[in-house]
């Protein structure tokens, strides 16, 4: 991680902007923090979501969701609120994301034998998680560095738990995540920042 902030340090004024997406927003925020330019790079946020022990157990109830067909909704529910328990008194998100990896890899397993589903495709399943609940983990480890204020934030339509919006002035799109980065209305936004920017940035100093 050090290593790969640190490769900002090299970046000039050539760049404009910054962006981020979902917790992936903090690693931008101290990316653009290490930028050395006198006018710092605006950051666009898509679908912020900050790294806490909820985001963690958010992430393992979407993931678990799916599996009620083959284990059935009381299993489903029962996994979704001991792992809200687990996070609510969570100490380390390193042993959080251990204990809900371990979790999820048994529901999967057992959740997709009942539908008759191939151990390879639950292996990856169990796999993906995994390795996402660990980057959520190193996110969370980055270190915090002054930035400016997001420039623009954009929300997809998808409901997201009120303890895990950062920005209450994020301006909503009428699309689902899945389709924020693609949409025509979230670029012609993040052109109107860029744009804006340009105009406001200092011109070159005469000899």
């Amino acid at each position: 991680m050090a290593a790969w902030l640190a490769t900002a340090d090299d970046i000039g004024p050539e760049v404009v902007a910054v962006l981020g997406y979902c917790a992936g927003c903090r690693l931008a925020a101290a990316f653009a923090g290490r930028i050395a330019t006198p006018t710092p790079p605006a950051l666009i946020f898509f679908d912020p979501l900050p790294v806490v022990p909820q985001t963690l157990s958010y992430e393992f109830v979407k993931a678990v969701t799916p599996l009620a067909p083959g284990l059935g909704q009381d299993v489903v529910d029962g996994a979704a609120e001991q792992a809200r328990s687990q996070a609510e008194s969570a100490v380390s998100l390193d042993e959080l994301a251990r204990w809900l990896s371990t979790s999820y890899a048994d529901l999967a397993s057992r959740g997709c034998a009942e539908l008759g589903i191939e151990t390879e495709f639950a292996e990856q399943l169990i796999g993906r998680l995994a390795e996402y609940l660990r980057y959520l983990t190193i996110a969370a480890a980055t270190p915090s560095a002054p930035s400016p204020t997001p420039a623009l934030v954009l929300q997809s339509r998808e409901p997201v738990p009120a303890a895990l919006r950062e920005y209450a002035d994020a301006r909503r799109l009428d699309v689902p995540r899945a389709e924020l980065l693609g949409s025509r209305e979230a670029a012609d936004l993040v052109t109107q920042v860029l744009i804006s920017r340009e105009l406001t940035a200092p011109g070159p100093v005469e000899p």
